[in-house]
């Protein structure tokens, strides 16, 4: 099964207007993920940490886009799951 996520960003009227693709998790076997981060501007990452600012990176919220989070929720977990392979049974 394989994800894309994103950062998700709404406006003053509470629409959600902006999507930024962060990654793409997919199944690599034994039960493991792969992620493949994407390239994203620097401008993009100006907005993202100005719009998240009292959050630290690794807890912006993330949304899956085309299949289920499967316990995925920020972008540390999608840290989590590139160094490890799978966020159960994890010291974070």
């Amino acid at each position: 099964m394989s994800t894309t996520f994103a950062i998700i960003k709404e406006n003053e009227e509470g629409e959600k207007n902006i999507r930024i693709d962060v990654a793409h998790r997919r199944s690599i076997g034994g039960g493991k993920c792969g992620i493949k981060w994407f390239n994203i501007s620097l401008y993009e990452l100006f907005n993202i940490t100005k719009y998240f600012k009292h959050y630290k990176i690794d807890e912006i919220p993330i949304h899956a886009m085309d299949n289920t989070a499967q316990g995925v929720e920020t972008i540390g977990d999608l840290i989590t799951l590139n160094e490890y392979g799978r966020l159960d049974n994890v010291n974070k």
